[in-house]
Order: C-alpha cells, then sequence, then structure tokens
C-alpha cells in the first residue's frame, strides 16, 4: 500500500496509536463525537477517580445523552479487571485507540506511515524515471510553505527526508516493542503473582502496557513539546505529539470572554461534576487537571449563560440601555472567535459582524482582532501626552456580560446615568462609589463572566479615564505589576534596535544556546536547582514568618516558625519537584493559569528567556531584508531549540515547580485559601477577577508575578535586585557584549545572591536601627517591625545561607573531606568537583573559610576568655588563608565562573598588549598576536560545545584514550603564532581529532606535579550522562601540599616559552616532591617542640597544627624554587622529541625570553645598528640571532656599568 507524499505531509494522520485526552487526533475526536456505547457499571462500583479507570471510560461513563439502540451491547467484564466492550475489541482493526491496540500491531502501527512514504519515495522516483531527489523536489519540498524544514530539505534532499523518516520508524519500533514487552511481563506477573499484580494496576494487562507505552512515548517524543514537527507543520501531522503542550498552545489561541475558558473548547474529561460533588472519593486539594478542567469549564459556561439570559431580559425590559450600549460601544473580535458566538451577538444587536463569500456564498468572519489585554492596554493609553478621547470596544464573547453589568450598575447607581453615556455612567460610578474594592461588585462582574480587565477596559473612553483607573488600582495594589512593566519596557526597546545590531545579538543567542545544549549542562542546572530547593524553603518559612511580623503581631510571627502549616507551604516547591509522577499535572496547571489573557505577559516572562536566552526576537522589518533574515536566524534557532530539549525540559520543571509551590504559598499566606482546592473547584475566574480576594489584599496577578520573579530567580534569570547590576546585565545582553560574559544575568545574580546568603541582613537591619529614633519620638514601636518584600527576602536570605554555610563548615570539619575545598569525596580514591554545581563550590569556599577561623578561635578559647584575643586570632586565620593558593582563588570561585567560560580573559590579554609599545621587542608583537589568536579561537569554539559529548562518549568507549593532553605546541616557524593560538581551543576540546579519536594517544601527557593518578580522566560516562565530574584525589605528597595551602597548578614549574621543557620539568618536579616533602614532615617534630617553649602571646594567636604548617610551608616555598631551577637545567637537555639543533634553539629563545624588556629593546637596537637587519627570533635556522642578541646585552651591560660606578 503506498500513498501520495505530499498528502502524507500536508494532511493529518491518524497513526496514533493509543487514544489519550491530549492527542491531537481527528478520528479519535470524531469517534468520540459520534454516540458512544454506554458501558454498564453497577453504582458502588464507578469510582471516577479511580486510577484504574482509563479516560476512555470515564468519557463513556460521562456522558449522558446515549441513543437507547447502543445500550444493549454486550461486553467483556471480569470480577477483576475493568469491562472493555466487545464492540470496540473488534473495532480496533480500523480504528487506532479506542481501547489500544492488540500487541502484534503496535510496531506495525507505529511505523507504518513513516515505511510508506519511504517506500513511496524509492518506488515513484523508479517508475518516473526520476531520481529520490528530484522526487521529493517536485511532490514534497514543492508543496511546503517557507520554513525551516524546507531549508534543511533544500541542502539535503531526499537523504535527509529518508533521514527523518528512517529516525521516526526507528523511534516507532522501539516503542511499540516496548510496549509489547511491558505486556509480555505483565501477563507473567498476573499468571504467577494474581496478588502482587492487583497491588500494581488493576487494569487489564493489554491497557496496562498502552498506559506505559504512551507515558514511555510522551516523555521521548514530547519533551516540552519538542518533536520534528517544531521544524515545519506539515511535519506535525505525521509524527502526532501526545503532549498537552500542543493542546494547550492551541487553547491559548481560542478565546472566550477574551481568554481561553469556553466549554465547548474542552474535550470531555468522562466526570459528571454534578456527581462527582456528591462523592467523597474525589479529593480537590491534589492536582487533578481533568477536574480543574472540567470544573472551570463549567463555571464558565454557567456564567456565560447567566448573561444570555440576563442580556435577553435586558433587551425587553431596559431596551435604552440595551441600545445605548449597541450604538455606543464597538463590538470587536479576534480570530479565535467562533462564528456561533458571532452569529449570536448579530442576532441580538442587529449589527452586522460578518461577510458573505461572493463566490461560495459562505458566511465568513470580517476580522478586527484587538491584541492587547486590559490593563496593558490602559497603560499603553494613559502615556499618551494628548488626552485622546476613542471609542470603548467590547469583544463578542464578553457583549452579553456588559449588557448585564451594566445594568447592575445601573440599579445600584441610577443617578450617573443621566446625560452620559453608558460608559461613561459606568466609569464615573466606579470612580466616585469605589467600585473598584467593592468585593460584591467584583463578585457581579466574576458572575456575569467578563475579565476584570476587559470590563475596566469596555468602560474607558480616553487616556485621561485610563490614568485615573490605573492610580486608583494601584491604590489597591491591583495595577499592572512593576516585574511586567519593566519587561514590556525591555521588550519594546529590542524592537527598537537595527537589523544589524540585532543579527549581532541574536548570533549571540544562538551561540549561547549552543554552549548550553549538552545534556550534561542540563543535569548540572537541575542539580543547581535542587540545591537552591531546600534553601529556598528555609527562606519562605521566614519570609512568612517576617510578614506576620510585620502586619499581624509579633506573637503570630513567633509561632509562624514553629507552625507545620507554615513548614509545609514553604517547601511546596519541593514536593513538586521531587514527584517526577506529577510534572505533567504541574505543567497543566501552570499553563492553565498562565495562558489566561490578563497573565499572558508572565507567561512569555516565565516562558521565554531560558538560560538568558530570548526565545522570540525576531526583527521588527518587513523589508525583503528583515524577512530574510528572521528565515535565516529562525531555522538556525529553532535546530539550536532541539539541541536545547533537555536543558529547557529541566529549566521550566523547575520554574513550574516554584511557580505553582510559591503561588500556593503566598495564597494561603494572604487569602487564607488553598490555592489547588479553589481551583479544582472551578474559582480561577474569581482569582483573576479578584472577587475571592481579601479586601486591601494584593490583587491575584500581583502574587502570580511575585512567584514568576520567584521561579526566574531560582533559575538565575530574573533581571538583578541591585539597580547597577540590572544596568549592566541589560547593557552587555542588548548590546552583544555576551562575548565577554557569556551569561550576565547569571554573573550578577549570582553575586546577589552570596551577598544575601553571607550579609544580607545587615542593611535592612541597620537601616530599622537608624530609625529607631524616629520610633521613640512617635512612640510607634510596630514601625521598626515593618519589613517590606525586599527586606524580609534579604533576612531569610541570610539565614537560609547561613544554615548552608555550617553545614559545608560541618563537611569541611570531617576527617576524609579533601584538602582540596571544591572537592566531595565518592570514594577512598576519587573526589567531585562542585564548582558547576552553583552554589556548592561558593558554599565549601565559606565552609573552609569558617573551619580555619573557627579552628583558631577554639585554640585561643584554650588559652584565654577574651573575646577580642579570639576575635583577632580568627581573623589572622582567615587573613593567612587568603595567602594561601586557595585562598587566592576567592574571586574566580564568586565571579570567575560566568566569566570563565567567554572571552573576558582572552581580550584583557589583547588590550594589555595592545597598549604595550611593540617598539623594537619581537616578543610583545609574538604576545599580540597569540592573545589574538586565543581571543578568537576561544569565541568560535563555543560553536563547537554539543561535539564534546561524542568526544565523552568516545572517551566512554574505549575509543580515546583517559589520559588528560596538552595540546601546547613549542614554537614553530612554519605555524604562525596565531594560526596555532587559535586552533589550540580546539584541540583542547578534541574536535579536531573527532573522526580520529586515537590520534589523541600521541599527544604528550599533561603532567601532574601531584602524581600520574592526577594524570587520567575519571567516569566519562557519569559526566556525559549527569554532568558531575569527578577526579582522582592527589598521591600523599600532594595531599600533603594541599594541606598547606599549595594547589597543583602552583606546584608546578611556572609557564614559559617552551611547553616541551615545561613537562619535562614538572616530570622531574614530579619524582623528587615527595623526597622534599618528607624532609620537611621530619622536621615537624621541631617545629612543634619550638611552639610549645613559644610565648603565650603566640599560643594565642596560633594553634600547634597552624605554627607548624606555617612553618613547613616556609621550607616548602623554598625548597620548590629551588627544585624549579634545577628542573629547568634538567628540562633542558633532556626533554625527549627533539633534536640537537632544536634543543639549542628552544634553550637560547627560553634564556632570551628571561631578559628584560628593556633590555631585549637595547639588545635590538645594537643588533639592527651592528647588521642593519632585524633579528630573527621564532626560526631555528637563526639561532645565532638569539646568541647575538644575549651577547650584545652582556656587552652593553658591561660597557655601561662602569660609567654608572
Amino acid at each position: 500500500m503506498s500513498m501520495d507524499a505530499s498528502t502524507f505531509f500536508n494532511q493529518s494522520s491518524s497513526s496514533t496509536t493509543v487514544l489519550d485526552r491530549d492527542t491531537d487526533n481527528s478520528d479519535a475526536q470524531n469517534f468520540f463525537s459520534q454516540p458512544s456505547p454506554q458501558i454498564k457499571i453497577d453504582e458502588e462500583e464507578k469510582d471516577f477517580n479511580a486510577p484504574s479507570r482509563t479516560l476512555e471510560q470515564n468519557i463513556q461513563i460521562g456522558l449522558d445523552e446515549i441513543p437507547e439502540t447502543e445500550k444493549s451491547l454486550d461486553y467483556t467484564e471480569s470480577e477483576d479487571y475493568l469491562p472493555t466492550p466487545n464492540s470496540l475489541i473488534e473495532f480496533e482493526e480500523s480504528f487506532d485507540g479506542a481501547t489500544g491496540i492488540l500487541p502484534e500491531d503496535r510496531v506495525v502501527k507505529l511505523t507504518k506511515e513513516s515505511e510508506q512514504l519511504l517506500e513511496t519515495i524509492e518506488n515513484e522516483a523508479s517508475k518516473q524515471g526520476v531520481s529520490e531527489t528530484e522526487y521529493v523536489q517536485e511532490n514534497i519540498y514543492n508543496n511546503m510553505d517557507e520554513g525551516p524544514l524546507r531549508s534543511i530539505l533544500e541542502f539535503t534532499g531526499a537523504t535527509g527526508l529518508k533521514t527523518l523518516l528512517n529516525i521516526q520508524t526507528g523511534f516507532g519500533s522501539v516503542v511499540g516493542n516496548f510496549g509489547n514487552a511491558i505486556e509480555d511481563l505483565a501477563i507473567t506477573v498476573q499468571e504467577e503473582s494474581p496478588t502482587l499484580y492487583k497491588n500494581i494496576t488493576s487494569r487489564d494487562p493489554r491497557s496496562f502496557a498502552n498506559q506505559v507505552t504512551r507515558d514511555m512515548g510522551d516523555f521521548l517524543m514530547v519533551l516540552e513539546g519538542a518533536t520534528f514537527g517544531r521544524l515545519h507543520p506539515s511535519l506535525s501531522t505525521t509524527i502526532k505529539p501526545k503532549s498537552i503542550a500542543k493542546q494547550l498552545r492551541k487553547q491559548r489561541q481560542q478565546r472566550q470572554m477574551d481568554r481561553l475558558f469556553s466549554g465547548k473548547q474542552f474535550k470531555p474529561t468522562g466526570m459528571d461534576l454534578d456527581k462527582l460533588k456528591d462523592r467523597n472519593e474525589i479529593d480537590v486539594s491534589v492536582l487533578n487537571p481533568d477536574l480543574l478542567r472540567t470544573s472551570t469549564a463549567k463555571a464558565i459556561e454557567e456564567a456565560k449563560k447567566l448573561a444570555q439570559e440576563n442580556t435577553k431580559k435586558i433587551a425587553d425590559q431596559d431596551s435604552t440601555l440595551f441600545n445605548d450600549i449597541v450604538d455606543q460601544v464597538d463590538i470587536r473580535y479576534d480570530d479565535t472567535t467562533s462564528l456561533e458566538d458571532i452569529k449570536r451577538v448579530e442576532k441580538i444587536t442587529g449589527k452586522k459582524l460578518t461577510k458573505t463569500d461572493l463566490d461560495t456564498g459562505e458566511t465568513t468572519i470580517d476580522r478586527d482582532a484587538v491584541k492587547l489585554s486590559g490593563l496593558e492596554k490602559l497603560q499603553e493609553l494613559s502615556e499618551l501626552s494628548v488626552d485622546k478621547p476613542f471609542k470603548p470596544t467590547v469583544s463578542v464573547e464578553n457583549f452579553e456580560s456588559i449588557v448585564s453589568m451594566a445594568s447592575v450598575v445601573k440599579e445600584a447607581h441610577p443617578k450617573y446615568f443621566k446625560n452620559r453615556t453608558v460608559t461613561e455612567a459606568i466609569f464615573d460610578a466606579m470612580v466616585e462609589e469605589k467600585l473598584l474594592a467593592d468585593q460584591e461588585f467584583l463578585k457581579k462582574i466574576t458572575d456575569y463572566g467578563i475579565p476584570f480587565e476587559d470590563f475596566i477596559l469596555t468602560v474607558v473612553g480616553s487616556s485621561s479615564q485610563a490614568g485615573k483607573i490605573l492610580n486608583r488600582l494601584s491604590q489597591l495594589s491591583r495595577s499592572v505589576p512593576q516585574g511586567v512593566t519593566q519587561f514590556r519596557k525591555e521588550q519594546k526597546a529590542m524592537r527598537q534596535q537595527g537589523i544589524i545590531r540585532q543579527s549581532f545579538v541574536r548570533l549571540e543567542g544562538i551561540r549561547r544556546g549552543i554552549l548550553v545544549s549538552m545534556w550534561a549542562t542540563a543535569a548540572r542546572n537541575f542539580q543547581s536547582g535542587l540545591i537552591r530547593g531546600p534553601l529556598e524553603g528555609l527562606q519562605n518559612v521566614a519570609d512568612t514568618a517576617l510578614y506576620n511580623l510585620s502586619n499581624e503581631s509579633v506573637g503570630k510571627g513567633i509561632v509562624s516558625v514553629v507552625d507545620p502549616i507554615n513548614w509545609k507551604g514553604s517547601f511546596r516547591h519541593m514536593t513538586h519537584l521531587f514527584n517526577p509522577t506529577k510534572y505533567k499535572a504541574q505543567k497543566e496547571y501552570v499553563d492553565f493559569i498562565l495562558d489566561d489573557k490578563s497573565m499572558s505577559q508572565l507567561h512569555v516572562k516565565l516562558f521565554d528567556n531560558i538560560n538568558e536566552i530570548r526565545r522570540s526576537r525576531e526583527f521588527n522589518n518587513n523589508a525583503p531584508l528583515g524577512r530574510g533574515a528572521n528565515n535565516v536566524f529562525g531555522a538556525i534557532e529553532k535546530g539550536v531549540d532541539i539541541l536545547n530539549i533537555p536543558n529547557r525540559f529541566q529549566e521550566y520543571v523547575i520554574r513550574r515547580s516554584v511557580f505553582l509551590g510559591e503561588l500556593e504559598r503566598l495564597v494561603k499566606r494572604e487569602y487564607d485559601l488553598d490555592l489547588i482546592s479553589e481551583l479544582n473547584k472551578g474559582k480561577l475566574p474569581d482569582f483573576l477577577n479578584n472577587s475571592i480576594v481579601p479586601e486591601n489584599a494584593r490583587s491575584f496577578v500581583d502574587i502570580a508575578s511575585e512567584a514568576t520573579e520567584k521561579a526566574l530567580d531560582v533559575t538565575y534569570a530574573k533581571a538583578p535586585d541591585v539597580f547597577v547590576f540590572r544596568k549592566f546585565a541589560n547593557l552587555i545582553a542588548e548590546n552583544g557584549f555576551t562575548t565577554i560574559i557569556d551569561f550576565p544575568r547569571f554573573l550578577f545574580n549570582s553575586i546577589e545572591l552570596i551577598g544575601n546568603y553571607t550579609h544580607g541582613a545587615a542593611y535592612p537591619l541597620l537601616r530599622k536601627a537608624m530609625e529607631v529614633p524616629s520610633a521613640l519620638l512617635t512612640k510607634d514601636p510596630k514601625k521598626l517591625a515593618n519589613l517590606n518584600y525586599m527586606d524580609r527576602k534579604q533576612i531569610g536570605r541570610n539565614i537560609a545561607g547561613w544554615a548552608a554555610i555550617y553545614a559545608a563548615y560541618q563537611y569541611r570539619t570531617m576527617d576524609d573531606a579533601p584538602e582540596d575545598y571544591k572537592l566531595v569525596r565518592t570514594t577512598e580514591s576519587t573526589g567531585a568537583n562542585v564548582t558547576a554545581q552553583f552554589p556548592a563550590r561558593q558554599a565549601l569556599f565559606l565552609g573552609e573559610v569558617m573551619k580555619k577561623g573557627m579552628k583558631a578561635w577554639n585554640n585561643a578559647s584554650k588559652v584565654t576568655d577574651d573575646i577580642t584575643a579570639k576575635g583577632v586570632a580568627f581573623s589572622n586565620a582567615v587573613s593567612e588563608f587568603f595567602k594561601t593558593d586557595f585562598g587566592r582563588e576567592a574571586v574566580d570561585t564568586f565571579v570567575g565562573a560566568p566569566i570563565r567560560r567567554g572571552v573576558g580573559d582572552s581580550i584583557t590579554d589583547v588590550i594589555s598588549d595592545t597598549l604595550r609599545a611593540e617598539g623594537l621587542d619581537k616578543l610583545v608583537a609574538e604576545k599580540k598576536y597569540a592573545a589574538a589568536g586565543r581571543l578568537l579561537g576561544n569565541y568560535f569554539v563555543t560553536f563547537g560545545v554539543p561535539l564534546t559529548q561524542i568526544i565523552d562518549a568516545q572517551r566512554a568507549l574505549g575509543f580515546r584514550t583517559m589520559e588528560k593532553k596538552d595540546v601546547a605546541n613549542d614554537p614553530d616557524p612554519n605555524i604562525g603564532t596565531f594560526s596555532d593560538n587559535f586552533k589550540r581551543p580546539f584541540r583542547q576540546l578534541g574536535v579536531t581529532s573527532i573522526f580520529s579519536p586515537s590520534e589523541d594517544a600521541s599527544l604528550p601527557t599533561r603532567v601532574s606535579p601531584f602524581g600520574k593518578e592526577r594524570e587520567v580522566k575519571v567516569a566519562p560516562t557519569l559526566k556525559l550522562l549527569t554532568g558531575i565530574t569527578l577526579e582522582n584525589l592527589p598521591n600523599e605528597t600532594g595531599q600533603y601540599l594541599e594541606s598547606l595551602g599549595i594547589a597543583e597548578y602552583k606546584a608546578g614549574a611556572k609557564p614559559g616559552s617552551i611547553p616541551s621543557y615545561r613537562r619535562a620539568s614538572n616530570k622531574y618536579i614530579q619524582k623528587n616532591l615527595p623526597l622534599i616533602v618528607d624532609m620537611v614532615k621530619s622536621l615537624e617534630p621541631l617545629f612543634e617542640e619550638e611552639y610549645e617553649k613559644s610565648s603565650p602571646k603566640l599560643k594565642q594567636l596560633y594553634s600547634k597544627d597552624t605554627y607548624v604548617k606555617a612553618e613547613a610551608l616556609t621550607y616548602i616555598n623554598e625548597s620548590l624554587s629551588r627544585m624549579r631551577s634545577a628542573s629547568s637545567g634538567f628540562a633542558k637537555f633532556t626533554v625527549e622529541g627533539l633534536n640537537e639543533e632544536q634543543k639549542n634553539y628552544y634553550r637560547a629563545l627560553e634564556a632570551y625570553s628571561k631578559i628584560s624588556r628593556n633590555d631585549r629593546v637595547v639588545a635590538s637596537r645594537e643588533f639592527i645598528r651592528k647588521f642593519n637587519r632585524n633579528p630573527e627570533l621564532y626560526n631555528t635556522e637563526d639561532l645565532n640571532d638569539l646568541i647575538m642578541l644575549q651577547s650584545i646585552k652582556k656587552e652593553f651591560v658591561r660597557k655601561v656599568t662602569p660609567k654608572l660606578n
């Protein structure tokens, strides 16, 4: 059986094998839109919430209007498992999904369409006597709209298309066989242990396997809605995602009452709400997306029905009011308004809103879309420089609601309707009678099913009126949240950028998207979120306690600290985060809330910015150049989006978990309501209209905005709080300076976070201390307890931060903690480097500082009770730590990570070397070339970062050596300094040998002075899959040096001009370093004896251990200095892989590079005077030039010295 290729890409497919409530399956919809058989179930068995019920069975149970002729069908029924209609079993052969598919059909039905198209391409191309590429060009490519898939096919032709189809076929085969295996396993368990099987599931093996298969398919195919369908709409008809994401995106575009809620838009859930309310089995406090949608749809349907009935009465009983509204208000709609709604409003108003197609005679919609939501539109209008009047508008969906609300206002305040238009009357009544703060009035708005914002927008007739309303709403804490306002300003500024500037910024967005596209990066980011989770919970506990202290009483604030309800709510986000089985339900709840029109900016803010990369950045230019650039960038950005599926998935999981948990906490704290319970009762419209909000409380949108900020904060994506940081972050991101700092928001947010963790309470407490005199004068002590949001945040984070630092301190004091604070011991010989798991390294660093200080404090306590003396001892110990190699890593620890991945260091080198005049010093010129090469190399190599996954996989599979390699090359006259330094980052990453991984084995090993164990990589598979980097711990010698504060990179040879020399020197040091350590260890008893004989003052300042280590460090540093000198001489004569001529040349170059710059200039000047040419430095054939330069330098010194004397 074959099929036409263009049909395959442009018509919907029914290949989905298991019907799911989230599946966009036209056949399934047609099936369930027809009369369906009623399953006969005893009343006591109707557990509508039981996990054993499939969605299809719930649909059957919930249908009330079923023809009597269909009720006599036979069923296959058993004591243990749910009944399955025989008719549906028979029907499976022609319909995929009613109750599942036969096991032997799974693979076939999941792969048949892709296989059919592959067969069609091959057969039809052969039949027509054309190549497959020509066939694809004629029958598929030419029928496609412009888009990324069309661009892909343009370059890859039939090969690219067949590759995609083969991937789909392979995927379908994997999923199908997985389902068959699960069913076989279920049958075996059922036969061998029926009791165990019943405890696992009450489904029969086939339906159980279908459910597991469906869930597995959901997870693999549509992590955050990403499938091949993202490439082009035509392909999405072939590979149908079973994700609610697609359903919700469609619902976002469908609007009733200018928001998504519309009873007819929701698929049946099988739940009869009236019956469910009478049953005790349903727990409305738990996540239940079916109940959420059903309850909300029913509430909206009832409100619209009430408004429609009321409008009919008003049209009859108060025709003047009704006709005035029709005459004075424009009725508009957008492309999601249903034709049914438009015709209904046409009928009752007499206004013509549709048009007739002259060719077909069909009634069509005359579109005139309203884009902005209420408060945003008001804000835009209020910012007009001239008081501009305009005609109020109302959407088709809201017309009957407006009529009903006008009647409500007129009945309560008839005086305003004299000599005014209807909208003016309502406006004046709202302002003068303060109706915006009247809960009964807001309740009426909800009862008649109109969004609060849309109602406000309808009655505003000028920009000055818009300003008055916004001012009043601001007083009621119901204006547009500050975060949303700031976000809109950023978006507006972004759209006003020129195309060249935007192009570079978008290119940088692509590069940064590639940087975070690895699975390991996604895993590390998720781990960072898990680390932040408990700390945010502690902060929430403190926040609620401080809130109650400020707004209630001191007593309630104290009680909140131990209140289990507060603790449970404060860690709610952790419950969501650590419950993967509920990720999908969380997604549906969050998307359902934010899909409302009034929440649109919050939705964009929460999901548009991933790792500081905005996904919806398009050129605001309709010119051909702008459209073409949009197409090119759009195609690449979608490709990067696909690469970022893992990272986007984990980011969304964290954000949704935090958003929902924070929203629950704030609603409970400020409204004393359980959010989930109220939403499951259909109360979302009440929240959005603030009709359920207590008097003087913040609006629901404001609370949702705070929850959004919290979610962005935990993922380091919010705008920094500090004004200067925020401005710099925007400057960097919007002008392409991300070439220097890849992720500026992460940098500044991380600095703020660590600042708050360590001393966040200092500022608010200092400010409150300064308010004490004023409070005493006014006799208002309560004033001191008033803490704003930022005060509570800083104090709460300070408490949580010190809890984390104390935990890190406890770990650092453990006997088996590695000497390097960055490592966490995993086995006796390995440790995990936590640098990538922010803020673990930062906490451990501070824990190490605390360890050093507390050790000195405790030692001083044995000698004196003087707190000042103890403090001096603490301070001295900390100061000594910061003099060590590890202490000097403070800047790198707290601000280096975001810069480390960029090209900041290279730019610094280029600027430094450029400002340094070259003059006659050829070494300076070479340094410039080297710095410029590193700069560009470090930038362009970031585009190849995803390839490191292949490289790690090669290493894990044994195709690439496990040894750490040194890719630095010795100077070579045949390879320019710029070229070599440009290629070096690519060699370091392994990109240059990706097709020949075995070549790495021939590269020189990166020698470690701390033992050969440190020269080998550990657990590449673990790093590839989890992002956790394991390292071999140093040998005994290295651990001893680390205990003295000497880091590995400082113990080895100093960087020089000749990498071969450095490697040879390190081999010498590695071999002889244990001898030095043993010698110093033998001196420790003498140091201890000196300490015992020392003065009480010294003992007060230093513990015995600290004193011994300080003395040992002095001897070690002196010995290392001598060893480096010896190793340098040793390397010059023992370096391997060089001939005698090269050795002589490199020895001369090394010696010349150690001469001061001024002496090199003098020697070069004298060389030119004598030989009338420039000296050559980087050519082994010109060894004499180097020797001559050194000779001239010595001669010059001999000549000048007597004159000076």
